[in-house]
């Protein structure tokens, strides 16, 4: 009997697993770095060039093949690897592939394509854009695949701060959802909510917030007919843009931490201020936002920002049911000593008490500071564990979001302005 040849590793290797290459090791790299995050966002960062080298080992082990999948994926790592030529190649080559194709194939192809330029991790516009060029010249009949490539080239606008390029993209995302008709058009409801919610979100960056919330009224009218749970939804991000524009509450707290000299009033007269709502209880789900938070103080403090974490007791701490008092203490050890957190925090001592119907569950009875702001955080469907707003030196709130690593490029960018 024969002995049977040895099976090489490149047979087994295919170009999704060297575009997967990236999330592997930079995981790796961010998680030993930085013991505060768990996992991590690369649309802004460049990659190690560990990483690129393993990307291009990968590639060149690789056993190719005319598959249009893995047409797809080899361009996604070539642009990990930099090999941009390369990139272009697999997806003109996937592109031609499906010219005479139907219009449903040629479209969908197209929109993958353009789509796979924008989330590499250095976006290449230009070349996104001139594939939606071909899937728009399709017509209506890719009237949802133009909506989704719209879009998800609208986001990586957002993350990279281009707000020209984005304004430009939900424009022509909202023509193709209106080209939607009949049933097609109500399974895209929810899209049309997210394409809404992005064009409010340029609105409130330019400080209009009524102008926000006037789409959003547009908005729930046209979705109305359309889909109720959808409009629905739409009232959810009412109280989010409303306070723009409008003079900022004082912040009340029982204890402030890391005060710093700057005094309890917060935000203070003639200095900007980056308020955020946060809990110790979050956890791990803030992470990612902690490390925005830092790199923004790293920056920005010295020039004058002031940042101050609103937080307050829940009643709990770890799933116990404690005092106020010992909470506190747990809150302020858990942002000044475990975090270690370069901004200022602001606690309030919540006034809690149980249920009248006597089933053992806590109600709270007294919450100034999220009355006044009514942030929208996690618990709410747009909503995430660290809502922030922005505050100019007349104590106008000039911005409203979250601190998130898809918002630090644009948040920034809004802070400079304020300073």
């Amino acid at each position: 009997m024969a002995t049977p040849a040895p099976v090489r590793f490149a047979e087994y290797m295919k170009p999704g697993e060297c575009a997967a290459t990236v999330r592997w090791n930079e995981d790796r790299f961010w998680r030993n770095k930085r013991p505060d995050t768990i996992s991590v966002s690369y649309t802004s960062r460049w990659l190690q060039p560990r990483t690129i080298d393993a990307v291009r080992s990968c590639l060149a082990a690789v056993s190719l093949t005319a598959r249009s999948a893995d047409l797809l994926r080899l361009g996604d790592a070539y642009l990990a690897a930099g090999q941009d030529s390369q990139a272009d190649s697999a997806f003109a080559t996937l592109a031609n592939s499906v010219r005479t194709a139907a219009t449903p194939v040629k479209a969908w192809t197209l929109y993958q394509i353009a789509a796979t330029y924008v989330v590499a991790t250095r976006s290449r516009f230009s070349r996104a854009v001139a594939y939606e060029s071909e899937l728009d010249a399709l017509g209506v009949g890719a009237a949802y695949e133009r909506m989704k490539a719209h879009t998800v080239v609208a986001t990586a606008a957002r993350m990279r701060d281009s707000a020209s390029l984005q304004d430009q993209e939900l424009r022509a995302a909202m023509t193709a959802w209106h080209a939607l008709a009949g049933d097609a058009r109500k399974d895209a409801a929810i899209d049309g909510v997210w394409i809404y919610k992005a064009m409010a979100d340029l609105d409130v960056r330019k400080g209009d917030g009524a102008g926000a919330v006037t789409l959003l009224n547009e908005a729930h009218q046209d979705l109305t007919t359309l889909r109720p749970y959808a409009a629905n939804l739409i009232k959810y991000l009412m109280p989010l843009y409303t306070p723009v524009g409008q003079s900022a509450p004082s912040i009340r707290a029982t204890q402030w931490l890391n005060v710093a000299g700057k005094g309890t009033v917060h935000p203070a007269p003639g200095r900007p201020t980056l308020l955020i709502f946060g809990f110790a209880s979050s956890g791990n789900k803030s992470y990612l936002g902690y490390a925005v938070l830092r790199r923004l103080a790293a920056q920005y403090t010295a020039r004058g920002l002031d940042i101050t974490l609103v937080t307050r007791t829940e009643g709990y701490y770890r799933d116990v049911l404690i005092s106020a008092d010992s909470e506190m203490s747990k809150i302020g050890d858990y942002y000044m000593n475990f975090l270690n957190l370069p901004v200022t925090v602001a606690i309030w001592k919540t006034d809690i008490g149980f249920r009248p119907r006597g089933d053992g569950h806590i109600q709270i009875n007294s919450n100034p500071n999220e009355e006044a702001y009514q942030p929208q955080d996690e618990h709410t469907p747009f909503g995430h564990p660290l809502p922030c707003y922005l505050i100019d030196k007349r104590g106008t709130i000039r911005y409203v979001g979250w601190v998130r690593p898809e918002d630090e490029a644009e948040l920034s960018h809004l802070i400079q302005e304020v300073l």
